[in-house]
């Protein structure tokens, strides 16, 4: 078995050994690869003739993307493995930023949830939006959502349109939300929708907030709407 140079990789050959190791199957769809042997699913090996491909399994929630990989394969136009790995990486850290985003949401629509929304920024992390003002560090922003949980009982976040610029260990974002919430006064039922202007950076190997911008657009009574 001859072992090919393992800073090149066979691009044209990628996008089927994803889809083969993702569904967990044993067989390869080319002529050239057609007896294969799926040994462990933490460091799979690949065997054709005088050919290997290994792959070390890391699926996301959705399917068809490996987020760690090892692989030596010959012949066509080749990639550098050093440009495929940083293209593989920043799909990585896009996926992580926006799980980032869903807990947040996920935090807030918990009642706001004053000991988890700490978890997901630096230590000297700041919150600033609207009417609320700034917080900055883990006590002043616990302090913040607990002053939301006073005047907040119902919301549902919803963001979309994610726009993610990754630069390094940091990166910027910006999504839109739009959700109905329920203010304890007067129990009153509202349309609030917000543009967000994130900061973040990763801390060893994890996204975390330095900076989120809650820039309210449109605040409406439910029963009024935003248009007179």
């Amino acid at each position: 078995m001859t072992v090919m140079n393992e800073n090149r990789l066979n691009p044209a050959r990628l996008p089927s050994l994803v889809s083969q190791v993702t569904a967990i199957t044993s067989r390869w769809a080319t002529k050239e690869f057609r007896q294969l042997w799926f040994r462990d699913l933490n460091g799979a090996s690949f065997f054709s003739g005088d050919e290997r491909v290994e792959v070390s399994l890391g699926i996301t929630h959705f399917p068809c993307y490996t987020l760690s990989y090892h692989a030596l394969a010959k012949g066509g136009s080749a990639m550098d493995m050093t440009e495929f790995e940083r293209r593989l990486t920043r799909i990585e850290d896009l996926e992580a930023i926006k799980q980032l985003k869903a807990r947040y949401c996920d935090v807030c629509d918990d009642d706001h949830n004053p000991n988890k929304i700490t978890t997901l920024f630096v230590e000297d992390g700041i919150w600033e939006g609207g009417g609320f003002g700034k917080a900055q560090g883990h006590e002043a922003i616990r302090q913040l959502f607990q002053s939301f949980q006073k005047l907040i009982s119902f919301s549902q976040h919803m963001v979309m349109n994610p726009i993610i610029e990754i630069d390094g260990n940091t990166a910027r974002g910006t999504w839109y939300f739009l959700g109905p919430f329920t203010f304890r006064k007067d129990n009153e039922a509202k349309w609030v929708a917000v543009k967000y202007e994130d900061d973040y950076v990763k801390v060893n190997g994890e996204w975390k907030y330095t900076h989120l911008r809650a820039n309210i657009r449109m605040s409406a009574a439910y029963d009024k709407g935003w248009a007179k």
